[in-house]
């Protein structure tokens, strides 16, 4: 088995789940030697759609830990649970905002929600074909976008089939400058614009363009842009670079982008020294 495996574990961990996770950690190797990477959910309360429930979440922590790794190699995903992402990391519970894990990693790994031990052998299977081939068409395929932060109006389960691909063409515009249900323009830069990040990224099997990115504009100047771990407040005038891993930082020093969460402190600009003349007067 080649690339790489991530275990996702729920809050509650039974004798049964117990024997499932041994049994993943035993078949599948990790390519390095160490422990398989894993995530263990956290309990939350359930707002808007069921009040008084509860379900697992994984941190935004977690969340970008895990979406990080999709794009270093191919990863097969075992969740032992029914597990969400909070698409506002801010959120103290789940809300109907938030996705499944399966949907947060479609696109970029196999995915298996391990119900017994014969499912590991199966997805393990099922991975090895899925790595056989290449799935991603390259820098413009909409599956390379952080589809949980590129803001649509539905779920897009099936970007491979030609039907859907024109769909979402049609809908959020060329892949040069897309525009999301949010109102926010992603542009692409032409290949000498590619001042993103250093590291090659690759989607599905597709070695990706180095320092891909793209640049990110709310139309109407205000709004929010979230990703798994952090949340931005759009101003006008602002701009962010937002690239394939999810991963966000501010496009120059005249954006009016700011990070609110989790929240950070920007150093004030020191004053300037006033200058002196000859004979002791002050120049302004």
């Amino acid at each position: 088995m080649t690339g790489s495996a991530f275990l996702v574990l729920p809050s509650k961990i039974d004798e049964h789940v117990q024997q499932c996770v041994d049994t993943a950690r035993a078949m599948i190797p990790s390519g390095t030697g160490d422990p398989l990477p894993s995530a263990r959910a956290t309990r939350l309360q359930v707002f808007d759609v069921a009040p008084g429930r509860h379900a697992d979440a994984v941190s935004g922590r977690d969340a970008i830990a895990l979406y990080r790794q999709l794009h270093q190699t191919r990863v097969l995903v075992l969740a032992f649970g029914d597990i969400w992402v909070r698409t506002d990391p801010r959120r103290i519970g789940v809300d109907r905002a938030a996705i499944p894990l399966k949907r947060f990693v479609r696109h970029k790994a196999a995915f298996c929600r391990v119900h017994g031990v014969a499912d590991i052998a199966r997805a393990s299977a099922e991975y090895a074909t899925w790595c056989a081939s290449v799935v991603c068409a390259g820098d413009d395929d909409a599956r390379v976008l952080p589809l949980h932060s590129f803001s649509t109006h539905e779920d897009w389960p099936d970007l491979e089939s030609p039907s859907a691909v024109a769909a979402f063409k049609k809908q959020y515009g060329r892949p040069r400058a897309r525009r999301d249900a949010a109102g926010r323009t992603w542009n692409k830069p032409y290949g000498g614009g590619m001042h993103g990040w250093d590291s090659t990224a690759q989607v599905a099997g597709c070695t990706l363009t180095r320092g891909l990115h793209w640049d990110v504009e709310s139309d109407e100047g205000r709004g929010h842009f979230y990703a798994p771990h952090e949340v931005w407040r759009f101003g006008v005038g602002a701009h962010l670079n937002v690239g394939p891993t999810s991963d966000v930082r501010k496009r120059g020093p005249h954006s009016t982008a700011k990070r609110i969460w989790p929240e950070t402190t920007e150093p004030k600009p020191k004053p300037r020294k006033k200058r002196t003349t000859r004979r002791g007067g002050r120049r302004r």
